[in-house]
């Protein structure tokens, strides 16, 4: 669970009874700190015999309604948020063409290197327009909402992971050192991509949400 290693308190929802809390400090609860490759906290949850309150009380097609809802938006979370590496990337990237020089001249001139930003931010401008139909959809309960989050998910992720590559290899051996920004936007990507389902997953459910058209 992403920071459940600094968490003070657990909603632990129940099939068929409700959303309970349960403090961090429980007996019966355990923790295992397992922090991602980004930096990023998290951790493992064994809960046995905890005390909890009930919060409130549901019907199991409730709650598995609310669950359902709480993962696209999570989803879509992480979505806007590998909009946001893309971003980060893409800036520092043009702004080393721009700069570095080599033999003269800099990297920017190289027309191979402008073909390979551009397709940079193609991909980033794919991933806005789907992150933002996602939240359009969403935001007014369409019937599709739940196909445009998987869509938001998959597109964004895997561009993201794919656009953050291309900026390491854009910046050389500079690119992969811990004290340079691309490095870590790589890894929070290559994490994004697997938090709340993979890429694999979100195309599956995607195609399963879709109709499919009449011939």
């Amino acid at each position: 669970m992403p920071d459940a290693d600094i968490a003070q308190t657990l909603l632990v929802p129940v099939q068929g009874a409700g959303l309970y809390v349960v403090p961090a400090d429980s007996a019966g609860l355990s923790r295992h700190a397992l922090p991602l490759v980004d930096g990023r906290g998290a951790a493992s949850v064994a809960l046995r015999a905890c005390h909890a309150t009930l919060l409130a009380e549901s019907t199991p097609g409730a709650m598995a309604q609310a669950d359902e809802q709480a993962r696209r938006l999570a989803s879509l979370a992480v979505a806007a948020d590998s909009v946001g590496v893309m971003q980060g990337a893409m800036a520092l990237t043009l702004e080393y063409l721009k700069t570095r020089k080599q033999f003269g001249v800099t990297l920017g001139q190289h027309q191979v290197l402008q073909h390979r930003a551009v397709d940079m931010y193609i991909r980033l401008a794919e991933s806005e327009s789907v992150v933002r139909q996602a939240m359009r959809s969403l935001a007014c309960g369409a019937t599709d909402c739940a196909a445009q989050v998987h869509a938001a998910k998959a597109v964004a992720c895997d561009s993201a992971r794919r656009v953050t590559q291309e900026a390491v290899q854009l910046h050389g051996g500079i690119g992969i050192t811990e004290e340079y920004a691309i490095s870590h936007y790589l890894r929070r990507a290559r994490v994004n991509e697997q938090l709340h389902g993979s890429t694999a997953h979100h195309l599956q459910a995607f195609a399963t949400a879709t109709p499919c058209a009449q011939p």
